[in-house]
C-alpha cells in the first residue's frame, strides 16, 4: 500500500518534470498543497498533475477519493490506495479510470515493516538517483450527495501494485510508480485503451531503487520537518 510520502521538490523541478507552467504551479502550492512537503499523510490536501491530452496542468487535491455516494466524509481516508488488479471491475473506481487518471509527484515514501507483534519499523523508499518520480492515480470532482454544502470536492487516490523484490521484506504491496515515457499516454484522457493503460500498473524496477530504514518520528503526521527522511542512526 502506500499510506505516506514526500515531495522534497521546488516548482522548477515540478514545472520541468512534469512539462507544466511555473507559474500555474506557484499558484496551486501557495494555495493549499504547499512546498516542500516531508511526512504527506492520508485527507492531506496533495499535488496532482492532469491533462487534456494536449497540455498538463497542475491541480490540487484531496489524499482520499470522496464518491459522490460517500455517507462519511472521514471514509474517504479508506481510499487513499486503489489495488491495480481490480480497478476496472469495481464501480466506484471503473469510471474514473477510464478518463480521469492523474500523476501524483513524490521524492520518496515509508512503508512499515512488521519486526514483532507489537513493533514496526519504518523504511524510506526512493530512487536510487534520488530523482522525483511519479505514482499512478485516478482523481475525482463531485459534489457529494450527502454533504451538498461543501461544494464539488476534488479528490484522488493512489494506484498500488503487488510488491517487487526491493519491496517484498518491507510490505507486500507498493504503490504504482509509472516510468517518465508512460506519462502521456497516462494522462491523455482520451486515451481509453485500457489493455495498455492496464499493462502500466507493474511493479517498478527494483534496480532503480532503494531503500532504507528512517526514525519512528515518520509514524505521527505531526512530524512534518525534513528530519524525518533522514536514515536511522543505530
Amino acid at each position: 500500500m502506500c499510506g505516506r510520502y514526500d515531495l522534497n521538490a521546488n516548482v522548477n523541478q515540478l514545472a520541468f518534470h512534469f512539462n507544466v507552467d511555473e507559474l500555474t504551479i506557484t499558484e496551486v502550492t501557495a494555495a493549499k498543497a504547499t512546498l516542500p512537503k516531508y511526512n504527506i499523510f492520508p485527507t492531506s490536501d496533495v499535488l496532482a498533475i492532469v491533462s487534456d491530452g494536449d497540455t498538463n496542468f497542475p491541480r490540487c487535491m484531496g489524499w482520499g477519493l470522496a464518491p459522490f455516494w460517500i455517507k462519511n466524509i472521514n471514509d474517504r481516508a479508506r481510499m487513499i490506495n486503489a489495488r491495480s488488479e481490480s480497478i476496472t471491475e469495481r464501480p466506484t473506481y471503473k469510471k474514473i479510470f477510464q478518463g480521469q487518471r492523474c500523476l501524483i509527484p513524490a521524492t520518496g515514501f515509508f512503508e512499515w515493516q512488521k519486526t514483532s507483534s507489537k513493533s514496526k519499523q519504518p523504511y524510506r523508499i526512493t530512487m536510487e538517483s534520488d530523482e522525483m518520480f511519479a505514482f499512478a492515480g485516478i482523481w475525482d470532482h463531485t459534489t457529494l450527495k450527502n454533504f451538498p454544502n461543501l461544494g464539488p470536492i476534488t479528490s484522488c487516490s493512489i494506484i498500488t501494485t503487488s510488491a517487487n523484490s526491493l519491496m517484498k521484506p518491507i510490505h507486500e504491496r507498493m504503490p504504482v510508480i509509472l516510468p517518465k515515457d508512460c506519462y502521456h499516454d497516462w494522462l491523455n484522457p482520451h486515451n481509453q485503451n485500457i489493455e495498455q493503460l492496464q499493462e502500466m500498473l507493474i511493479p517498478f524496477d527494483p534496480e532503480l531503487m532503494r531503500s532504507y530504514e528512517v526514525s519512528t518520528l515518520v509514524n505521527s503526521p505531526q512530524n512534518a520537518t525534513k528530519e524525518v527522511l533522514d536514515p536511522l542512526i543505530n
